[in-house]
């Protein structure tokens, strides 16, 4: 029969309005024993604890991500941290991820869960000092190009050794960075990037700030940072005035994530997963302390059209829709890919404004249902059936 369709990509997978991306930064192998006690209690652990009691992991699933099991977290990792400061006097644990079998096992289960995964956040994720002053990060220390490729070659063997795989994506420690960095990424095959704390500077629009741009020769993915992780707390001791804050608060937080849905902009959530910090200071934003904020976003969120994905995941979508062309024929069509970069899934969302049209046929045979016309469809060679 004949018809005319109009078919057309979506921006995000499943049509979303978003996608919502939960980035957690310094999950490592790290352990300060605030006080003293010898024992991890909460609040001390960045990773080194594993699952086991008080560990930073497990106040994260069980406390803050528990009721929510659509939300993804992109967890970003130096896999050789360095503490703030030297000679700190705490008794710590600083070591790499791939210190022994049973720490390098508990981070590959964690990446290999489709709920998580470990990108890439530096070797040390800096140089440290004598004073928290002195600190400075990982990618504004590179005195040269070559430096960089070099020590991000050191912390990729490393990431590699645990996982058996490169990293995808990463992210600039502290958001620092030089005029070398961005080259330095490129150079080292990462599909994606976040580079910026977006969400911090001024004087730029908006719309095209907030959405997927791409940087380097290769084209990396530029992914902005969006949320501040504390967006929706509530401070201060007294019940009474907390919830006296509560609706002003909320009115803020929410207003911010409409302008992101309605604008199908990215919510991307930057959180720390620990406080526990070597100069005496409290690590900002942390899940910790954001945790009944964290979860009044994720319950708002709930209600919307929105697609939880890590960080490769939103990446690959991303650069699939952006290197596909549609083919159209008489009630079917295909796919002209320019891929240039191997990847783990190759999808695209289509919108198909014809509502004869309930089923695809795939060039291997396969058929896939819609909803309310929307497809998502693996990019194969071949013909496309519309039923």
């Amino acid at each position: 029969m004949d018809r005319e369709t109009k078919i057309a990509k979506a921006k995000w997978f499943n049509d979303a309005d978003s996608p919502v991306m939960f980035m957690v930064d310094d999950f490592t192998n790290v352990w300060i024993d605030l006080n003293g006690n010898g024992r991890v209690d909460r609040g001390e652990d960045w990773g080194h604890a594993m699952d086991g009691r008080g560990s930073a992991f497990r106040f994260l699933t069980e406390e803050v991500l528990k009721g929510f099991p659509s939300v993804k977290v992109t967890f970003f990792t130096p896999v050789a941290r360095v503490p703030v400061i030297k000679n700190h006097g705490y008794s710590a644990h600083f070591a790499p991820i791939n210190e022994n079998e049973k720490t390098a096992n508990f981070f590959r289960s964690i990446h290999q869960d489709e709920r998580f995964e470990v990108a890439y956040h530096g070797l040390t994720h800096g140089v440290n000092g004598t004073k928290t002053e002195d600190f400075v990060h990982e990618w504004v220390a590179y005195k040269s190009l070559e430096e960089a490729l070099e020590t991000i070659e050191k912390g990729k063997k490393i990431y590699f050794d645990v996982f058996g795989e490169y990293p995808s994506g990463g992210k600039y420690c502290g958001y620092e960075y030089n005029e070398f960095s961005d080259e330095s990424i490129d150079r080292s095959g990462f599909l994606w990037w976040c580079r910026k704390w977006d969400r911090g500077e001024t004087g730029t629009n908006e719309l095209e700030h907030f959405d997927i741009k791409y940087f380097g020769q290769n084209g990396v993915v530029d992914i902005p940072s969006t949320v501040y992780g504390a967006l929706f707390n509530l401070y201060g001791r007294n019940p009474i005035a907390r919830a006296l804050k509560r609706p002003a608060v909320f009115g803020r937080g929410k207003d911010e994530i409409n302008h992101l849905l309605e604008n199908k902009l990215i919510i991307s959530i930057q959180e720390h997963l620990s406080p526990a910090r070597t100069d005496g200071r409290r690590q900002t934003p942390n899940t910790h302390d954001d945790k009944e904020g964290l979860r009044t976003l994720f319950k708002y969120l709930g209600s919307k059209n929105v697609w939880y994905c890590t960080g490769t995941e939103l990446a690959e979508y991303v650069y699939c829709r952006d290197n596909v062309e549609i083919e159209e024929e008489k009630e079917a069509f295909s796919f002209r890919a320019t891929f240039s970069r191997d990847l783990r899934k190759k999808l695209v969302t289509l919108v198909i404004d014809d509502k004869k049209v309930r089923q695809i046929r795939t060039p291997d045979g396969d058929v896939v249902q819609g909803q309310q016309g929307v497809f998502n469809l693996p990019v194969l060679t071949g013909t496309y059936e519309m039923l």
